[in-house]
């Protein structure tokens, strides 16, 4: 009996992937300490920088968020956020990404889902983007895939658990 309850709430657990069991899986704070994009041939891309700053929350009630800053981080040379050149604009626009929404996570496939709710862009909004992922104790790789011009492209987004 001992044996069925411990796979039981293994089981639970690896189907919440944590939220409700003493190892927190997915849920909670994620610091991005890489963000590398994989063309089909040639090396890596950066193109948020080999010093990108970022953070992934996933909360237990299902909303998640992220925010990525390419660094260093475009100034505003004014310094005051109500005279921005054009010229800043854009390259502040092109240096971050961030969107918004709930997730659900298909353990099967090792695939986590966020359902889009918002996004800087607003290219996002509606869809849901599934996020292939390895979660090894307290280290989290986003593997994401797409095609350019027919040709498939991989990213990795490593993240720590913030503490």
């Amino acid at each position: 009996m001992r044996t069925l309850r411990s796979v039981t709430t293994l089981a639970l657990c690896l189907v919440a992937l944590g939220a409700w069991c003493e190892e927190p899986g997915i849920v909670g704070s994620w610091r991005l300490v890489s963000y590398e994009d994989k063309p089909p041939t040639g090396p890596s891309l950066y193109p948020f920088g080999k010093d990108v700053k970022g953070q992934l929350m996933y909360d237990a009630s299902g909303r998640m968020s992220i925010q990525i800053m390419k660094v260093p981080h475009p100034k505003v040379s004014s310094g005051d956020d109500s005279r921005v050149t054009p010229e800043e604009k854009q390259a502040l626009y092109d240096a971050y990404v961030a969107y918004f929404g709930t997730y659900t996570v298909d353990s099967d496939r090792g695939v986590v889902i966020h359902h889009v709710e918002g996004d800087l862009a607003d290219v996002y909004v509606g869809s849901d983007e599934e996020r292939p992922f390895v979660l090894r104790g307290d280290t989290l790789i986003l593997a994401p895939h797409w095609k350019v011009d027919g040709q498939e492209w991989h990213g990795i987004r490593a993240f720590e658990r913030a503490k």
